[in-house]
């Protein structure tokens, strides 16, 4: 098992992703279905509404969609691929996928944060996705993470200006 494998299958007997959605506070509601992707399938999912005491995200909602596998869709960097691609074309703000107990509204897609986030996307722009620790540990993907924050947070749904 990789240390990728590990960080989702925290309880020791589930494959756990955790996909966070950004939306206008006045988009119709949204709904992800995950995959079924090369004969893993979903064996629970839930999704909640997080609430944003801080008012971080400005007239948008962030809800988190998680999924449980009892087995690892393979290959997993296309699954979480697929997982992203599913706000295509959609309401979505932006979307990103972060290990459990990772997620904080003040310290999102900050460079402390980002070898916590394992996907994200904004908008149709294309995914960004890695399963490698050692790549989410890298300057090259935690720039990646905070130029996804300078393009697309500061001038909008999180800018504090």
């Amino acid at each position: 098992m990789t240390p990728f494998e590990e960080q989702i299958r925290w309880d020791g007997v589930n494959y756990e992703f955790l996909l966070y959605v950004l939306t206008p506070v006045e988009a119709e509601e949204f709904s992800v279905k995950f995959p079924a992707h090369d004969g893993a399938k979903p064996i629970s999912c839930s999704s909640i509404n997080l609430i944003d005491e801080g008012d971080v995200f400005l007239n948008c909602s962030i809800r988190l969609f998680s999924a449980r596998y009892l087995s690892l869709p393979r290959p997993i960097k296309d699954f979480l691929f697929e997982i992203m691609d599913c706000c295509s074309g959609s309401t979505a703000i932006s979307a990103w996928m972060m290990f459990d107990g990772a997620f904080h509204f003040d310290y999102l897609f900050t460079p402390e944060m980002s070898k916590y986030m394992y996907g994200f996307k904004f908008g149709d722009l294309p995914v960004k996705a890695s399963s490698s620790l050692e790549h989410l540990s890298s300057a090259e993907w935690s720039n990646s993470v905070s130029e996804f924050r300078i393009k697309h947070v500061r001038a909008g749904p999180l800018s504090s200006d």
